[in-house]
């Protein structure tokens, strides 16, 4: 679980959000792994969120205790986008940096 801060430029709220690194699948040769958050635990969620990781840049940030920046640049072919995430302790802020960065 990670808090991800609202995109909403009037609330700005954190929430809770089950998060996963996921691989391509078999049959995708040029896919990137995705990063994936959802509301609830578990593969049959209703809503899920999914976030290519190629070309993303991520960077823990000072904005939070053990927060980080997830950061999709131009040069993935979409539009830039910024996700804040936070951790709940600085060594799972330094393992999704670590895995998410790779």
């Amino acid at each position: 679980w990670m808090f991800k801060r609202s995109g909403c430029w009037m609330s700005r709220r954190w929430r809770r959000r089950w998060f996963c690194v996921e691989a391509p699948s078999g049959n995708e040769t040029s896919a990137s792994p995705v990063l994936r958050y959802q509301r609830e635990r578990g593969q049959h969620a209703k809503y899920s969120v999914s976030i290519p990781l190629a070309g993303c840049e991520v960077a823990p940030q000072g904005a939070r205790d053990f927060s980080l920046t997830v950061a999709r640049g131009k040069a993935s072919g979409a539009r830039r986008r910024s996700y804040v995430l936070q951790a709940q302790t600085a060594d799972q802020q330094a393992s999704w940096v670590r895995v998410i960065g790779a």
